[in-house]
C-alpha cells in the first residue's frame, strides 16, 4: 500500500482492534498525519462501530484529544486521517518500562482526566 487517497503512506505505526495506523504525508496540507485503516470491512457491526467511532471523535476539540482531520474510503476499505503525535504511547512507556518523575506521571494523568471529560460531556463515554 503507498497511498490512501491523497495521502503517501510512510511506514506502520502500529495495530489495533480495528485494523493498522499509518503514518502518511497529506502532500495537500504538508504535513505528517497518522491514518487508522480498518482491516475488516466485510463485518457490518465493526464497520458500524468504526464509523461511529469516527463520527463521536470528529466532534471532540480538546488539547489533550487527538484531531481528526477527515474521514474516507479507499477500494471498499475505511479509513480515518487524525493528527500525529510523535513520542512514546503509555503502552510504549509502560513495555519499555521507563520511570517517569513523578510530577511528569501527575501531568499525564491530568491530561488523561481532562480529555477523558471532554469526552464524557459529549456522551462518548
Amino acid at each position: 500500500m503507498e497511498r490512501i487517497g491523497r495521502y503517501e503512506i510512510l511506514r506502520e505505526l502500529g495495530r489495533g482492534g480495528f485494523g493498522r495506523v499509518y503514518l502518511a504525508n497529506d502532500p495537500l496540507m504538508k504535513c505528517e498525519v497518522a491514518i487508522k485503516v480498518m482491516s475488516n470491512a466485510d463485518d457490518p457491526d465493526m464497520l458500524a462501530r468504526f464509523r461511529d467511532e469516527a463520527a463521536a471523535a470528529r466532534k471532540l476539540r480538546h488539547e489533550s484529544i487527538v484531531t481528526i482531520y477527515d474521514v474516507g474510503e479507499e477500494h471498499g476499505v475505511p479509513y480515518i486521517v487524525m493528527e500525529y503525535l510523535q513520542g512514546m504511547d503509555l503502552q510504549q512507556i509502560r513495555e519499555r518500562n521507563v520511570q517517569l518523575p513523578l510530577v511528569r506521571q501527575v501531568r499525564i494523568l491530568s491530561q488523561v482526566a481532562a480529555g477523558l471529560q471532554v469526552a464524557h460531556e459529549n456522551g462518548i463515554i
